[in-house]
């Protein structure tokens, strides 16, 4: 079975979501593979981010950096995830994290529990 090296490509995320398409699109002529969003309060929602690029920049596959899974509720981020995935013909990779900025949390208003709690 040959295996195919993709490059990928993470964008800083913390400008307007059409600054984020035009990176995208240069990442794409470029050649790149994959491009990556974050997750992180102060940036764009990177469910809006993903959906944006990937209509405009067909040819990438998509993905958060790491989604924050404790920022979510499974049953929304499934149904948000699903709807990125659909609205990108399939092209979105999931990553999840456990979080570990706690002034976000804090801003977030969500508790910040032990790394053992947020695994």
């Amino acid at each position: 079975m040959t295996q195919y090296l993709r490059l990928g490509i993470a964008l800083e995320g913390n400008g307007p979501v059409s600054d984020l398409v035009e990176e995208a699109r240069k990442a794409e002529a470029a050649g790149f593979d994959v491009v990556l969003v974050p997750d992180h309060l102060g940036n764009a929602s990177p469910m809006v981010s993903l959906t944006a690029i990937g209509a405009a920049v067909p040819t990438v596959q998509l993905s958060p950096m790491v989604l924050n899974a404790a920022f979510y509720s499974p049953a929304l981020i499934a149904r948000d995830l699903a709807a990125v995935d659909s609205a990108t013909d399939g092209r979105l990779i999931i990553a999840f994290g456990a979080g570990y900025v706690e002034a976000e949390f804090d801003a977030a208003g969500i508790p910040f529990p032990s790394p053992a709690q947020r695994v």
